[in-house]
C-alpha cells in the first residue's frame, strides 16, 4: 500500500480546521472548568468589555431604605459616592447606593446590567431567581438577620394560627411578610388554599384594611402593625420574626459573571460593609443618624429606634456560618433557600424548585480578610423558664411524637417529626420548647413513662440537634391542647413564647 503524504499547505489547512472545531466546542459545549461550589458561566467578550467600563464608574448597589442597609451608608458617608468616605480613602473604590423598594425592579436592573449588586433576602430571592435565571444571580455575602421587622396579627376570634382555616389573611403579595405567613401556616399543617387571601401593593395598605376590619389576619411590617392594634379592638400579635429570628437572612446578590471579573471590588465592598456594621453596633447613634437622614424629619424617632432593633447586623463570620464554611452550625443558606422555594411553590408563585447550591458563590467571602478587632455583636437572647401563670403564645405545634408501647423508644415515623421540631427550634432561637409526656392506661404505670419519654425527647434535642436544655420546659397540663385524644404513648411538643412577650 502506498503511503499518503500530506503537503505543508494541506497540513496548515487541517490544523486550522481542528482549531476551529475546538473553538466551537468550547463556545457551544461550555468546555471550560468551573468552581465546584458554583455554576460559573463562560466569560464572553461582552463581559470583559463591560468590566473595563465598570472599573471607571462607581459600584452600583440597590438597597432598601431600611435599618439593615445602614452599614453601607455609614461607610460611604451617604448614598452617593464620596471622595472623603472610607470606601474611597481606605479601600480605593467608589459606591453609589440606589434606593429601590420594589425587589422585582431591582432584579430586572441587575439582570440588564444597570445595577451591579442587590440587597435582598432569603425570603424573596428564591421567588426572583426563576425570572432572572439566565443572568446567573448568586448570593455572595450576608448583611443581617431580620429579627423583628415582620409580624402577624389576628383578631381574638382566632385563638392561634391553627384556627385560620377558612378565614381571611391580608398582606402585600410576594413580600417578606407574605413568606412569613406561608411559613407559619405550614407549621400548623395549613395549605395556602385553606385560607382566603387578600393581596395589596404595599404592606401599609394591608395594615390599613386590617385596622378597618377587612380581614381576620394580617402579615406586615411590625411597626405599622403594632399601631393597628390600637385601632382595631380585639386585635393582637400572634408571631413575628423576633420569634423566628433565624428564618430570614439579608443577603447581597450579584451576577456570577460580575464576581469572575470584579471580585477584588466586591471584596473591598464587603470588607467596608462589615466595618460599617461594626461601627453601627458599637455606636448606634451612627446607624440612627444614617436612617433618619434617609427617612427625613417626618419619621418618628421611636419608629427609627424600633426598626434598628428589628435587625441583627452580621459580619464575615456570620456569612461563613450561613454558607456552612467550615461546617456552620444551625440552619444555613441552602436550607433557608429551600424552605422559601417550597413555600412559594405551594402558593403557585413559582413553577419549579431551584437547586440552592447554584444560587450562592463563596469566592468573595473567602477573600474577605478576618477582622482584627473584636466585633461588637448583640448579646444572645437569654431564654428563661417562665411560670405557667403568665400563659404561653403557641407558635408551632403541638407535634405528636409517638413511642412503642411500654417503651421509651420513639417510633421510626416520629423521628422525622422530631427533626422538624428541631429545625423549627433553631429558626426560633428566642423561644421555649414545651414537652408534655403521656402514657396510656394499659401501659405499666410503675415505669413512669410520661416523664421518661419527655426526658428522652429533651436528650435527643440537646444531644443530636444541639438545642440548649435551658430552652426546654415541661408545662402544667392544659398549657396547650393535646395533639391526640386516642393514643397516649407519646410526647406533645410545642414551640412557644411567654404570652406577654
Amino acid at each position: 500500500m502506498k503511503a499518503i503524504s500530506v503537503r505543508r499547505p494541506a497540513k496548515i489547512l487541517l490544523a486550522c480546521i481542528g482549531l476551529a472545531v475546538c473553538a466551537l466546542a468550547v463556545r457551544f459545549g461550555h468546555w471550560l472548568p468551573g468552581n465546584s461550589d458554583t455554576a460559573s458561566p463562560v466569560i464572553q467578550p461582552s463581559i470583559l468589555s463591560d468590566t473595563a467600563a465598570s472599573e471607571k464608574r462607581p459600584l452600583r448597589v440597590a438597597i432598601t431604605a431600611d435599618a439593615a442597609c445602614m452599614p453601607g451608608v455609614i461607610e460611604n458617608s451617604g448614598l452617593v459616592h464620596n471622595d472623603a468616605s472610607l470606601y474611597s480613602t481606605k479601600y480605593g473604590i467608589t459606591v453609589d447606593f440606589v434606593i429601590v423598594e420594589d425587589w422585582e425592579t431591582a432584579f430586572e436592573r441587575l439582570a440588564s446590567g444597570k445595577i451591579d449588586v442587590v440587597a435582598t433576602d432569603t425570603a424573596t430571592f428564591p421567588l426572583a431567581y426563576p425570572k432572572i435565571r439566565q443572568a446567573n444571580p448568586v448570593a455572595f455575602m450576608q448583611y443581617c438577620w431580620y429579627s423583628g421587622g415582620d409580624a402577624i396579627a389576628a383578631h381574638t376570634s382566632i385563638p392561634s394560627i391553627n384556627d385560620i382555616r377558612g378565614k381571611t389573611l391580608i398582606c402585600a403579595g410576594n413580600s417578606r411578610s407574605h413568606m412569613l405567613a406561608l411559613y407559619m401556616l405550614s407549621l400548623a399543617g395549613i395549605r395556602p388554599g385553606d385560607v382566603k387571601w387578600k393581596f395589596t401593593i404595599t404592606g401599609e395598605d394591608a395594615v390599613r384594611l386590617f385596622a378597618k376590619g377587612r380581614a381576620d389576619m394580617c402579615a406586615a411590617r411590625s411597626i405599622p402593625l403594632r399601631r393597628a392594634l390600637n385601632t382595631r379592638k380585639g386585635a393582637r400579635l400572634l408571631a413575628s420574626t423576633a420569634d423566628a429570628s433565624r428564618l430570614i437572612a439579608g443577603v447581597f446578590v450579584t451576577r456570577e459573571s460580575w464576581i469572575l471579573t470584579n471580585r477584588d471590588r466586591l471584596v473591598k465592598f464587603a470588607t467596608g460593609w462589615f466595618e460599617g456594621a461594626y461601627s453601627a453596633r458599637t455606636n448606634p447613634q451612627l446607624a440612627y443618624d444614617a436612617l433618619a437622614g434617609i427617612r427625613g424629619p417626618s419619621e418618628p424617632p421611636q419608629d427609627i429606634q424600633e426598626e434598628l432593633a428589628g435587625v441583627d447586623l452580621t459580619d464575615r463570620a456570620d456569612t461563613l456560618a450561613l454558607f456552612d464554611i467550615p461546617g456552620g452550625q444551625g440552619i444555613g443558606f441552602n436550607r433557608l433557600f429551600s424552605i422559601s422555594s417550597g413555600l412559594w411553590l405551594d402558593a403557585n408563585a413559582i413553577s419549579s424548585l431551584e437547586i440552592p447550591e447554584i444560587a450562592r458563590n463563596t469566592d468573595v467571602i473567602l477573600s474577605v480578610p478576618t477582622p482584627t478587632e473584636t466585633p461588637g455583636k448583640k448579646p444572645a437572647a437569654v431564654v428563661k423558664s417562665i411560670p405557667i401563670s403568665t400563659g404561653w403564645r403557641i407558635l408551632a405545634g403541638p407535634i405528636p411524637l409517638y413511642f412503642d408501647k411500654n417503651s421509651t423508644s420513639m417510633e421510626y415515623a416520629s423521628r422525622a417529626r422530631l427533626k422538624t421540631l428541631a429545625e423549627t427550634a433553631l429558626l426560633f432561637p428566642g423561644t421555649n420548647v414545651l414537652l408534655q409526656g403521656f402514657e396510656s392506661a394499659d401501659e405499666n404505670r410503675w415505669l413512669a413513662l410520661a416523664n421518661t419519654r419527655a426526658a428522652t425527647v429533651s436528650t435527643l434535642l440537646s444531644g443530636t440537634y444541639r438545642i440548649p436544655r435551658q430552652r426546654m420546659y415541661s408545662p402544667e397540663r392544659g398549657a396547650f391542647p393535646p395533639a391526640d385524644q386516642k393514643n397516649n404513648s407519646r410526647v406533645d411538643a410545642c414551640i412557644a413564647a411567654p404570652a406577654d412577650r
